[in-house]
């Protein structure tokens, strides 16, 4: 592929909404190439023919239950119209997804499916987005041993149903999270 191919290829995704990540230019077709196909996109920038802006303000919600999940997307999205807001079903769907576009935050079901959790998902996150769990979990004991293993791992707990006023703290403490995570 051409390097004016692989820029139009990149201004396709961007038109498409996707955020462009330079990083994929170094895994192109080795550094000699990616400086050449960074270059390539640079001018097509200063020409106004692409834009590239990392999708930082960007929350990823993971959920095994699509009503759960749609639901969730929508909440966050209508409480925080300035960050982009996408769900997916799984982990593995969460990890391919995190891999083509730099999230802030990441808002994990407790029981993910496939017998992965939330919790064993954020610990294999290290340094990627920050993570959130939301739970059912609402018994005593099981909220307890769940909130004492997250504070190990630097997560907060959250538990639903949510009410109208749950919802916005919830927001709110995701939207101090992407804050902090964009500096």
């Amino acid at each position: 592929m051409s390097l004016a191919a692989f820029a139009r290829r990149l201004a396709t995704a961007e038109a498409r909404g996707c955020a462009v990540d330079l990083r994929v230019a170094r895994a192109y077709d080795g550094l000699d190439r990616a400086a050449r196909v960074a270059r390539e996109v640079a001018t097509l920038v200063q020409r106004d023919r692409l834009t590239v802006t990392p999708r930082r303000r960007a929350v990823l919600v993971v959920d095994d239950e699509s009503d759960v999940r749609d639901a969730t997307v929508t909440q966050l999205a209508a409480r925080l119209p300035d960050v982009a807001v996408r769900g997916v079903e799984s982990a593995i769907a969460a990890q391919c997804e995190l891999t083509t576009t730099p999230y802030a935050v990441v808002v994990l079901d407790y029981h993910l499916g496939a017998g992965e959790t939330g919790i064993a998902y954020t610990r294999r996150l290290a340094r990627g987005p920050r993570p959130v769990i939301v739970t059912g979990h609402t018994a005593g004991d099981a909220l307890d041993t769940l909130r004492a293993v997250a504070k190990g791992l630097d997560v907060e707990v959250f538990t639903r149903p949510l009410d109208a006023r749950e919802w916005d703290a919830f927001a709110a403490y995701v939207a101090a999270q992407v804050d902090d995570a964009t500096g």
